[in-house]
Order: structure tokens, then sequence, then C-alpha cells
């Protein structure tokens, strides 16, 4: 009885030593696994402080597009309030023309008479 006993008592020894060399092998896999995890919470860190930095970047870029979209657009809408002025003056000297051309003609018509006994007196004094 007392033999065995004693080969049970070797046979629970050399089961426990191997489950304590497994739980050994588990504890350096499980402290591999938290070094892995550290260094991606470390890189999540990282990268989180670099996301945060582009977002400000972005907002101030995004900020500075919009105040020189209104001054675009501001000076967009100063020239073509000053092309639309001149266009309108330039309409009106051309209406202000084309009222006085029949007038012209007239003048023309009764200057023209003149003109032909100027020629004249000049081709006798030649």
């Amino acid at each position: 009885f007392d033999n065995r006993n004693l080969v049970q008592t070797d046979g629970l020894q050399v089961q426990l030593m191997q489950m304590l060399q497994l739980m050994a092998e588990y504890g350096l896999q499980f402290k591999e696994i938290d070094k892995r995890i550290d260094q991606n919470v470390v890189q999540i860190r990282d990268l989180n402080s670099q996301l945060k930095a582009a977002k400000g970047e972005i907002a101030r870029v995004d900020n500075k597009v919009d105040v020189l979209d209104k001054a675009v657009r501001a000076e967009l809408q100063e020239v073509d309030e000053k092309h639309t002025a001149n266009f309108k003056a330039a309409n009106e000297r051309i209406q202000i023309l084309e009222l006085a051309i029949p007038e012209l003609r007239d003048e023309i018509e009764t200057i023209k008479p003149r003109i032909g006994v100027l020629e004249a007196d000049n081709i006798v004094t030649k």
C-alpha cells in the first residue's frame, strides 16, 4: 500500500511539475502580450496626439481659407461693380453718340455744298 501511494505521489509530483512548467510558460507569454499591449498603448497615445495636432492644423488652415475666401469674394464683387459701372457709362456714351449721328449727318449734308465750292476755288487758284 505504501509503494502504491509513493508511486501515486511521484505521479502527482510529475503532473504538478508539468503544470507549474506550463503555468510558467503561460506566464512568459502573458508578459510578452502585456509588453505588446503597453507598446500599442504608447503608439495609440502618440497617434492620438498627432491626430489632435493635425485637427488643430486643419482648423487653422480652414479658418485661413475662410478669411481668404471672403477677401477674394469681396474683391470679385468690387471688380464686378466697377465693371458694371464702366459698362453702364460706356453704354450711356454709345447712346449719346447714336443720338448725335443724325445731327452730324445733317451738318455734313449742309457743309457738302460749301466743301464743293472750296474745292473748286482751290483748283482755280492752283
